[in-house]
């Protein structure tokens, strides 16, 4: 049975993972002054790479080595044999995220579970930021943490890689907020929290491969539940990898075989979706009236995209079931959602809204705010930093 005083929960997945000591210890040296704390690692392989057990196995018994803290325990889990055709970042979190739950049901608690990985470091103040946001935003159900991928272990090319991919991620969802989308926030699973209770209301993890963390906080955005956590907390892991079909590793790894500067989506078709999706919110009870959708200012090139998905169908039962403005843009904001705004965008551009360089689209981003000089001249590195500030 946990301790009644049990507050938080660490999920870590780790499949074949050198690096979980470190993440373990980093952990470890977090202040967390009178809070209990537990993390649980879901050590996982797939049925058919059974010879990892043994691995595994060995990392078990380092765990239960490790000199954990008063205020901190790591708990004992076996090690996870996945099915072939489930096995996977997402079923690994899900078991640990399902047991955390369990957990403080037993103790009749709406705790908070924190996703971590096993490739990650943080930093000394993370546990603690981490409870103190909940507690300061009680309606909030959900959080997307500041991060900062390391780079100090990095070769050169793999460096200049995961700067472009970093400065992409930043970018894109730096102009989402420009335009006011309510649902524009960074999604990596090893940066993300969620109250155990909206958990279990919103059906907990999915199984997916890769990108469960994106369709598992989105949950939360549309909703108006998810907050974002701004201090730079978590530390990830800038490697190359192939572990999964997309994401950090990969993106990584096709930055540094193309040899060519990352491609980022046009902020003007990130406008014109975004804005689409405001005035569409404002004109809610206009619309409902009978005055047509197609009136709001847009692009053909949205126009089209939008019927071809079933957005009059969706717009009218939409309509019928909203009494408020609230209610209206939670309803369409889960058609008009951040993943069919990223279809939008990749269907858009090979006409209307061509890709551009990330270096480009991030200096546009940061002279649109004006947080730089017109006439600065800012490196792909000098960019990243302007923006992790």
């Amino acid at each position: 049975m946990p301790s009644k005083d049990l507050d938080l929960i660490v999920v870590i997945p780790s499949y074949h993972e050198e690096g979980l000591m470190r993440a373990i210890q980093s952990l470890l040296a977090c202040h967390v002054n009178e809070a209990k704390i537990e993390i649980i690692v879901v050590l996982n392989q797939p049925e058919s790479q059974n010879a990892i057990q043994s691995y595994h196995e060995l990392q078990r018994k380092e765990l239960m080595g490790l000199k954990a803290t008063g205020a901190i325990e790591i708990l004992d889990l076996p090690v996870f044999s996945l099915p072939n055709k489930a096995a996977g970042v997402g079923l690994a979190r899900k078991i640990g995220m399902d047991e955390a739950c369990y957990r403080f049901e037993s103790i009749q608690k709406d705790g908070i579970i924190l996703c971590f990985d096993a490739d990650c470091t943080c930093h000394p103040n993370y546990l603690q930021e981490v409870r103190e946001a909940f507690k300061k935003m009680p309606k909030i159900n959900a959080l997307s943490i500041g991060f900062k991928h390391r780079m100090e272990e990095l070769n050169e090319f793999t460096r200049d890689a995961i700067i472009q991919y970093e400065l992409h991620l930043r970018t894109y969802i730096g102009w989402q907020q420009y335009f006011n989308y309510s649902m524009a926030f960074q999604t990596l699973g090893s940066c993300m929290a969620v109250r155990s209770k909206a958990y279990q209301q919103q059906g907990g993890m999915n199984k997916r491969k890769a990108g469960e963390d994106f369709y598992f906080l989105h949950k939360y955005s549309v909703l108006g539940q998810l907050a974002e956590l701004k201090p730079l907390l978590v530390y990830p892991s800038g490697r190359i990898s192939d572990r999964v079909p997309f994401g950090t590793g990969k993106s990584v790894n096709e930055i540094v075989k193309a040899k060519v500067p990352l491609m980022s989506y046009n902020p003007n078709g990130i406008k014109c979706y975004c804005n689409f999706y405001t005035k569409l919110c404002d004109s809610w009870s206009s619309i409902k009236e009978g005055n047509s959708w197609r009136s709001i200012p847009s692009s053909d090139v949205l126009t089209e995209f939008l019927v071809h998905a079933g957005f009059e169908e969706a717009l009218s039962q939409d309509l019928n079931h909203s009494t408020t403005k609230q209610v209206f843009a939670i309803r369409i904001g889960r058609f008009l959602n951040p993943f069919r705004l990223m279809k939008f965008l990749h269907a858009a551009s090979g006409s209307d809204f061509p890709e551009i360089p990330v270096q480009v689209a991030a200096t546009k981003l940061l002279l649109a705010k004006k947080e730089i000089k017109e006439l600065e001249s800012l490196n792909s590195l000098e960019l990243l930093q302007r923006m992790q500030l």
